[in-house]
């Protein structure tokens, strides 16, 4: 039986949650990519008070 490989991405900031510089686009991109490649993805960042967690549907 296989299981799939985990990544956990811990960042600052992340789009379209927090977007203050390139890397939140980056951080984005790299995540679709290795959820689209079969791998199992975990993003962590701070919860600033500018993220409405209704919106975007976060726990």
């Amino acid at each position: 039986m296989s299981t799939k490989k985990r990544i956990l991405f811990i960042a600052t900031e992340m789009s379209p949650y927090l977007e203050l510089t390139e890397f939140a686009e980056i951080i984005n991109k790299l995540a679709i990519k290795s959820n689209d490649s079969g791998l199992e993805v975990r993003c962590i960042m701070p919860r600033f008070g500018v993220i409405n967690e209704r919106r975007h549907r976060l726990h």
